[in-house]
């Protein structure tokens, strides 16, 4: 099992991983974090939609780096 002694395999993996566990729990919460300022859950499951779409979009941002944002190159 030549891959779990390769370090470029564990650079991947251990952030991953922490990054997984974080996005799981905070998208668990999500509705228990946003009950106290009358948010409906239906309206936290909207919030935790925009997460992930916000996670979608931020993944294939830096490939349009060929056309910025602004008007300028």
């Amino acid at each position: 099992m030549y891959l779990f002694r390769s370090l470029e395999f564990w650079l991947v993996v251990i952030p991953f991983t922490f990054y997984i566990g974080l996005f799981n729990s905070l998208s668990t919460l999500v509705n228990g974090m946003l009950a106290p300022y009358g948010f409906s859950e239906s309206e936290a499951g909207i919030g935790g939609a925009l997460l992930i779409v916000v996670g979608l979009v931020s993944l294939f941002r830096p490939s349009l780096s060929k056309w910025p944002l602004s008007g300028k190159r």
